[in-house]
């Protein structure tokens, strides 16, 4: 499984989560959470920086990806976060190394999604 290092100093850091947590964000998403999600709650459960950067905690992200249908407009995909702006960041769970993708929360056509960065440990260490 990868690690995922969430860059000393990064505010807004909510402590691990539990496995507990893990397994039940995992198994209340109809793809479930990647290998990078499932490391990245084990470092954080999610964070909000200053520039309004969010990746959801566990007991959040199967609510967000309700709320935005992604598993209709976007199966296999999994939303953890969003700019404070509309527009939804994104991991393809089948996909252990993921890029992360962005996408407009209204126009969630895979076919649109932008890579804003390879993975999730490097988007992560990116973030201020």
């Amino acid at each position: 499984m990868p690690t995922i290092t969430v860059p000393e100093g990064l505010p807004g850091v909510r402590p691990p989560a539990s496995s507990v947590e893990v397994a039940a964000a995992h198994e209340a998403l109809p793809s479930g959470l990647n290998a990078q999600l499932r490391a990245l709650f084990e470092s954080c459960d999610g964070f909000l920086t200053d520039s309004g950067i969010a990746v959801y905690e566990t007991a959040d992200v199967a609510e967000r990806n309700v709320t935005f249908e992604v598993a209709e407009y976007a199966p296999g995909f999994v939303l953890f976060g969003d700019d404070s702006g509309g527009r939804g960041f994104l991991l393809h769970v089948a996909t252990p190394d993921s890029p992360v993708y962005v996408s407009d929360l209204g126009d969630l056509d895979p076919t649109r999604f932008e890579v804003v960065c390879v993975d999730l440990a490097s988007w992560i260490a990116g973030l201020r």
